[in-house]
């Protein structure tokens, strides 16, 4: 009998909470619409940053603008060989620090 008394209680309890964190639809609104915003901004920064680069990029000199590629492949190639793989450390003891 107390395990049916208790069983009530809780889910007497846990009703109101399912309903009190409920949005509205206008709040949901204005939160989609301001994530909108959000991205549209941050693609246009990004095409204004790679139009900025490209114009670095341009008003060099030939002979600069190839040391500027390879400057570019070689840090990629280092960046790129730097990079972890996604379950190298998973089982790798070695990189584990004993206290």
């Amino acid at each position: 009998m107390r395990i049916k008394e208790l069983a009530i209680c809780f889910l007497v309890l846990l009703l109101p909470a399912s309903h009190g964190y409920a949005q509205s639809r206008m709040v949901r609104k204005a939160i989609s619409s301001q994530d909108k915003k959000a991205e549209q901004q941050e693609e246009d920064y990004q095409k204004k940053r790679k139009a900025v680069l490209r114009h670095r990029f341009d008003i060099q000199t030939k002979e600069v603008q190839k040391r500027m590629k390879l400057a570019k492949k070689k840090s990629r190639q280092y960046n790129k060989s730097r990079e972890e793989k996604p379950f190298s450390n998973l089982f790798d003891n070695k990189r584990k620090k004993h206290r």
